[in-house]
């Protein structure tokens, strides 16, 4: 019943969203923690997810052990095989970007986000990027990303397969209807991350989680993790560019 509820709220908030401002373009990513008693005198932490933000929790197995990361959501990718098959069929398209060559690449059923470049079916026709063709890093990294097209363009490029928003794929199987998941908690668990994709491109949910647990306050732990990370894209070639990081973290009781 709370899943169905969630559910209905988050694909209200998107028709909200589209009747007020142009999203044909540009969306974003929504999740969702919740804590909540179960009416057993335990507690029940609800998630909620569009695309690839994502919840992380840190967790103890005994007071002495160290922190381990609970990935409490998945990053909505494009690549993902149900996520792929949901957008194909529906006529939207799913590949990648080569800017050397100017041209998008179509992802083959048999081929999950984790590819090297060499299962590829390549388009017949070429497609112009509008990407500066100079960053052969930078292209490295668009060809091992899985994006969403309207069939027969270089747009949106979309890298994620749902989200708020994004009315240009909207029909194509790009989805404001979240995933919702479910676990008891416990003493075990400690801490519940949330952040944006800026934070996970450059560190790991065991990473971030062991950042967090070395401080004793949430404004620490967050504060902490934005300087790490901000720290490794300016390190990250070609060194231009900033994912946004936003950066939630609420301490468990």
């Amino acid at each position: 019943m709370l899943e169905a509820e969630i559910i209905a709220r988050f694909l209200n908030v998107n028709r909200a969203l589209l009747n007020q401002v142009d999203c044909t373009m540009s969306g974003s990513t929504c999740t969702l923690a919740l804590v909540l008693p179960d009416g057993s005198g335990n507690k029940t932490m609800v998630f909620a997810n569009l695309g690839d933000s994502r919840a992380v929790i840190g967790a103890r197995r005994s007071e002495n052990s160290p922190l381990v990361s609970i990935d409490a959501t998945i990053d909505h990718k494009p690549g993902i095989p149900a996520e792929r098959k949901r957008i194909t069929d529906s006529g939207g398209w799913v590949g990648v970007i080569d800017q050397m060559q100017k041209r998008i690449m179509l992802l083959e059923d048999s081929v999950d986000e984790g590819y090297d470049g060499q299962n590829i079916h390549f388009n017949a026709e070429f497609i112009d990027s509008d990407s500066n063709p100079s960053f052969a890093y930078h292209n490295d990294i668009l060809r091992k990303t899985a994006r969403v097209f309207i069939p027969g363009s270089n747009l949106p490029g979309l890298a994620v397969s749902r989200s708020f928003g994004d009315e240009a794929v909207g029909h194509l199987g790009v989805t404001s209807s979240p995933e919702v998941t479910f676990l008891s908690c416990s003493p075990a668990h400690k801490f519940i991350i949330l952040a944006t994709d800026g934070l996970w491109e450059v560190l790991t949910s065991q990473e971030s989680v062991e950042i967090v647990g070395q401080h004793a306050d949430a404004d620490g732990g967050a504060r902490a993790l934005l300087d790490v990370a901000s720290h490794r894209w300016q390190n990250r070639p070609p060194y231009v560019y900033r994912d946004d990081i936003t950066v939630m973290i609420v301490q468990l009781p």
